[in-house]
């Protein structure tokens, strides 16, 4: 019987068990555990704020939609998923042994801070993601009076973002030890733990993206109506300027053109390009004829350097000054995109069809209101290197 399960293992945890309700009117009125079975509005309305709803039943969607509509956010419940014929014991243990390993990292780091302290938390470690919560950090922390918090991330690669914009308090924990945060957040509330997770997903009880609900919104105001919930977009935070010595170290070392440079980035981490090497073969080769310096930003092995170009790679602070001095940029759709968005070289950016794929309409640098004079363009079997090389003209000399 899975109410006693779930009554079992909330009681062993320390937890407290209130009562049963139930939807099927049959049930309503009736005895279970001790506990007379009520409708979810007769027990749930008016709203309680301390209440927290254990969902089991192959309709957790449903209720889940139901309880949003009486006025309760995702927070307010946990769900036990439930698969034919068998017992969801062992799963619930699970989940309740990473509630409290949750609820105990977010001790380990809170401990020593100011009452007040908010952690803002990056689940997810993609490039624009933390981007582009980075970007409107500043005005969320204003409208809200946030005096002291600390931002959490899974990699030094997200830490290096943050940074971009003049953070200082980050912390870097594992992937798992997010999960953890979250699921015992996502149960405990934030009256018990003062987070903010800093996604766009519906990663909690939404079977749904965001923008499936609304697809005429882009990535941008996903972070704006939906990760902060503000009424109108605010002003952006651009990152922090770095020191031209730097820059011009980086030319002189990698023997760099300035304003006669093309940029070629052609891999992404959130997924794999299906662009053949050709491709970008031949717009190197193009560029090279047309004179132009053309290099491969490649972190290593995993990314092969275009033939016909040389390597180079550059960490995110000096990204958009390095691309200002080069003059020209091509690459994928990928988070680097939005590193360098403010920069006025000529970016050309390349989208891909298919599941997995970056979507224009959604990710386009013109549509989010990141650069305007970016040159976008879906890549197609019939794509001709001439279309892209051509229309390669601003800012590049």
């Amino acid at each position: 019987m899975y109410a006693r399960d779930i009554r079992d293992c909330l009681i062993n945890n320390g937890l407290h068990f209130c009562g049963i309700i139930d939807n099927n009117i049959s049930k309503i009125g009736t005895e279970c555990l001790g506990f007379i079975i009520k409708s979810p509005s007769e027990a749930l309305i008016p709203y309680n704020k301390n209440a927290t709803v254990v969902i089991c039943s192959k309709y957790s969607h449903e209720m889940k939609c139901q309880l949003i509509a009486m006025g309760y956010n995702e927070s307010s419940f946990i769900v036990v998923e439930l698969y034919d014929g068998n017992s969801n014991l062992e799963e619930t243990e699970t989940a309740m042994m990473a509630v409290e390993k949750g609820y105990d990292a977010y001790w380990s780091i809170i401990k020593g801070k100011a009452d007040d302290c908010v952690l803002f938390l990056f689940p997810y470690p993609g490039t624009g993601d933390i981007y582009m919560g980075c970007t409107y950090l500043p005005a969320y922390i204003s409208e809200n009076d946030i005096k002291n918090y600390i931002l959490i991330v899974t990699d030094n690669k997200s830490k290096r973002v943050c940074e971009l914009f003049g953070e200082n308090d980050i912390q870097v924990i594992s992937q798992s030890e997010m999960d953890e945060i979250l699921k015992a957040w996502e149960f405990l509330g934030s009256e018990l733990m003062n987070i903010k997770p800093l996604l766009h997903w519906g990663w909690r009880c939404k079977r749904y993206l965001y923008s499936d609900k609304y697809p005429q919104v882009t990535f941008n105001e996903m972070f704006v109506y939906d990760t902060f919930e503000f009424s109108e977009e605010p002003m952006r935070t651009l990152p922090k300027k770095v020191s031209n010595e730097v820059v011009e170290a980086f030319f002189e070392e990698n023997e760099l053109i300035p304003n006669k440079t093309v940029i070629l980035a052609p891999y992404a981490g959130s997924f794999i390009s299906e662009i053949p090497d050709v491709f970008w073969e031949a717009i190197a080769s193009n560029l090279t004829d047309k004179g132009y310096k053309v290099c491969t930003n490649s972190c290593g092995p995993k990314e092969p350097v275009v033939k016909g170009t040389v390597s180079v790679f550059f960490p995110f602070e000096i990204a958009v000054d390095i691309v200002n001095k080069a003059g020209g940029f091509i690459g994928v759709r990928s988070g680097l995109c939005d590193i360098i968005s403010s920069s006025n070289a000529q970016i050309i950016i390349l989208y891909e069809y298919g599941f997995n794929a970056t979507n224009m309409n959604f990710f386009g640098l013109k549509n989010m209101g990141l650069n305007t004079e970016t040159i976008e363009l879906y890549y197609h079997t019939g794509l001709k290197t001439k279309v892209i090389t051509d229309r390669f003209k601003s800012n590049v000399i």
